[in-house]
């Protein structure tokens, strides 16, 4: 039987990873990956709550929930 090898899909955190550590020899398979997530869902939880509650009056509510649950909706 051949053999197939479905690669990942790449998502914005993989794309940056691989973009930063490859050349190391690390992969979405060591442990360095999963401390990188962390980092990268904790940053983007924080930039949603950020703009909740910094950008509701200048853009409306309406508009800031949007782009806060778009940005906590790229976490992984």
């Amino acid at each position: 039987f051949p053999v197939t090898i479905i690669k990942p899909m790449t998502t914005p955190a993989r794309a940056v990873f691989e973009k930063l550590y490859a050349e190391m020899g690390l992969t979405t398979n060591d442990a360095a990956w999963l401390v990188f997530l962390s980092g990268w869902n904790g940053a983007l939880e924080r930039v949603s709550s950020q703009l909740r509650d910094n950008f509701a009056t200048p853009f409306g509510a309406d508009t800031v929930d949007s782009f806060a649950a778009y940005v906590k909706g790229i976490s992984e």
